[in-house]
């Protein structure tokens, strides 16, 4: 009887003892997940193309094969369904005022893209061959490209204008290349390149936004998470083997 009391005793202490590290815990949480979430409360919106009206200016322009492709904005989303799409390749892309320029000039200073795109190629999971991020200066004739994983279906997705991410085939590549072409944008879009095998093809692009802030990426976010939770788990850890300790020395 009075080790079953004295260990209620202790387990009342133990229940004591992580409801107060769990107390800070819970601090730690908030701490990390208002760090999570900072990237997303600071992005400010410099343009945001919902596609709405046949009035928004997109083009589009074939690299090599024509896949005879039909872009416009049935329902409010950009879309085309291509009658010869098979292997061929196209640049799709905006040349609104709001989002072409000095992409680096104080007030604007363009850090994340972000768009919706729907693949349905008719091969596999219907995901297109080749789907990338770009954006063109004239005036050194240069495109950047930033490859995005192809998926069939919406996808979102969310990318940083950071030098070490894009590349480009066009001539130098340099940091001051790359600074050069940020100042003088003349059209940014997607670069499709369509599936071999299959001339019936659709695709389509929404929501298409440059953002004046920086993201944390998904994974990023799985990171400050399971971080958290490694940091709650190892606290627990330590205050368990502390009581066990102690029960020993007592016993």
């Amino acid at each position: 009887m009075p080790l079953r009391v004295w260990g209620i005793r202790k387990r009342s202490q133990l229940r004591s003892s992580l409801k107060g590290d769990g107390d800070s815990m819970k601090g730690f949480m908030a701490v990390m997940l208002g760090l999570m979430l900072c990237g997303y409360a600071s992005a400010g919106i410099v343009f945001q193309d919902q596609m709405g009206g046949v009035e928004d200016p997109w083009s589009h322009t074939p690299d090599g094969a024509d896949p005879t492709s039909n872009w416009a904005h049935p329902g409010g989303i950009l879309t085309s369904t291509s009658t010869s799409g098979d292997d061929a390749r196209e640049y799709v892309y905006t040349s609104d005022l709001g989002a072409i320029g000095d992409w680096s000039a104080a007030g604007v200073d363009i850090r994340t893209i972000k768009a919706d795109f729907y693949a349905d190629s008719g091969v596999g999971s219907g995901a297109a061959s080749l789907v990338t991020l770009f954006f063109y200066d004239a005036g050194t004739d240069q495109h950047w490209f930033y490859n995005l994983t192809p998926y069939g279906g919406w996808t979102h997705y969310s990318v940083p204008v950071v030098y070490s991410y894009w590349y480009t085939t066009d001539g130098p590549d340099g940091y001051a290349d790359w600074q050069a072409s940020l100042a003088s944008v003349d059209q940014v879009g997607i670069y499709l390149a369509y599936q071999p095998g299959e001339d019936v093809q659709t695709y389509a692009i929404d929501n298409f936004i440059l953002d004046d802030a920086f993201e944390t990426p998904e994974p990023g976010t799985f990171y400050f998470l399971g971080a958290a939770f490694a940091s709650m788990g190892f606290g627990f850890r330590k205050r368990i083997r502390e009581f066990a300790n102690g029960l020993l020395k007592k016993s």
